[in-house]
């Protein structure tokens, strides 16, 4: 097997930050989490250190600490419930009524020792607490929802206000409101962009796959038209063939024989569509391979020089390597996890290389028999070679074939 390195240059080690680069849906996924569910663990730790330091009062310290960690626990598992592409999906099993409630009453209980304290950075864990329990409303609801929760939480600052020192401060409880709503907001906000990422990520993958079967059916279509009348008339001619065989042979003789002259022009006319499709022009089948997978939100790349590389190859090089770009194509949508692919063809002395890269790769299997192995053999009996590797996450497909002299 080739141990031969990808080439790089600049326009394969294109950035995901350059404009119409495919999204790289990991790091995005890892970034949103941080946001999310690691800001609401993180305002439950910045709440516990911050009333350890500067609380005097034991009771209200121990009400206020416990209750923003139940708080912000109890929220950021709400959070991260059920959201799509998480290897970790147990964590969305069962109900989150429990959640729910541990989020709420640690809430009160945080928001009401803030009060005592006169703090307005209570209000931080219900802001986290109305956004996990928040996520679990339908999107459309959800400002709604986070309005509700704004208003609960000016209820429970008003009571506990009453009840500490006899009057409320509007100014301050007001304060504690927006900050509540803000980050309640922020954080629900950021959960639903989460799960607007993963629909757009199962869109483009479904647009991929719709590309292949488009062009399945556009070729059952044309196969069905060019067969369906020969085989009509075939099925009308036997069947009057079956009549006439006992009362007039001859008449049924002739019957089959146009049967036999119909079934040789069917055959023909399908060997015609299955070679105009097999024989389609190479640089042709280079441009529709980066088409169908910029439609699967792959960026594709064709080199400059791989069309004019591609004209300069002959029968059956052209069906061999048209051939390869194919079963290269359908690997890297139905194999990989691929945002960047590059495919070159160039001359290499007496053979023309074509060469395809990919990245979102992880495993190089060979089934014997089928894909690539059928292909290695095919070309290796065609006095060229078929080699693959994996290097880094990037797979290399790397196939020659002979090319004649163009001035002979």
């Amino acid at each position: 097997m080739s141990q031969e390195r990808r080439p790089r240059d600049n326009a394969a080690a294109r950035t995901d930050s350059e404009p119409g680069a495919p999204m790289d849906l990991e790091r995005l996924e890892q970034r949103t989490w941080w946001t999310t569910v690691g800001v609401a663990y993180g305002v439950g730790v910045y709440l516990v250190v911050s009333i350890a330091i500067t609380e005097r009062n034991l009771a209200v310290g121990l009400v206020a600490a416990t209750g923003s960690l139940c708080a912000a626990v109890a929220a950021g598992r709400l959070l991260e419930r059920d959201v799509p592409g998480r290897a970790d999906q147990a964590r969305g099993d069962g109900s989150p009524i429990g959640l729910v409630v541990v989020a709420v009453v640690g809430a009160v209980a945080a928001l009401s020792a803030a009060q005592w304290a006169d703090t307005v950075m209570g209000a931080l864990a219900p802001g986290v607490a109305i956004a996990g329990v928040v996520v679990l409303v339908p999107p459309p609801r959800r400002v709604t929802a986070i309005g509700a929760g704004a208003a609960a939480t000016f209820g429970v600052i008003a009571g506990a206000q009453q009840f500490a020192v006899g009057s409320i401060d509007r100014s301050h409880a007001a304060n504690q409101v927006l900050l509540a709503g803000a980050v309640a907001g922020g954080l629900a906000a950021a959960r639903s962009f989460w799960e607007l990422v993963h629909r757009l990520e199962a869109a483009r993958r479904l647009e991929g796959q719709l590309a292949v079967a488009d062009e399945r059916l556009r070729f059952a279509a044309d196969l069905h038209d060019i067969q369906g009348h020969h085989l009509q008339v075939i099925a009308l001619k036997s069947e009057l063939a079956t009549r006439l065989s006992d009362q007039d042979p001859a008449a049924a003789a002739a019957q089959m024989t146009e049967v036999q002259e119909h079934a040789r022009t069917a055959l023909a006319d399908t060997r015609e569509v299955v070679q105009g499709y097999r024989t389609t022009p190479l640089a042709e089948e280079l441009t529709n391979a980066t088409r169908v997978l910029e439609a699967a939100g792959v960026d594709g790349r064709l080199d400059p020089g791989a069309l004019d590389g591609a004209r300069t190859v002959d029968e059956p090089g052209r069906e061999l390597l048209g051939a390869v770009v194919r079963e290269a194509t359908t690997n890297i949508l139905r194999h990989s996890h691929a945002h960047r692919a590059r495919l070159t063809l160039n001359l290499d002395g007496d053979h023309a290389r074509l060469g395809i890269h990919n990245d979102g790769a992880t495993t190089v299997e060979r089934p014997p028999g089928t894909g690539l192995a059928d292909l290695q053999r095919r070309l290796d009996a065609a006095g060229g070679t078929l080699r693959w590797q994996l290097d880094d996450g990037w797979f290399t497909l790397t196939a020659q074939v002979p090319v004649q002299d163009q001035s002979a």
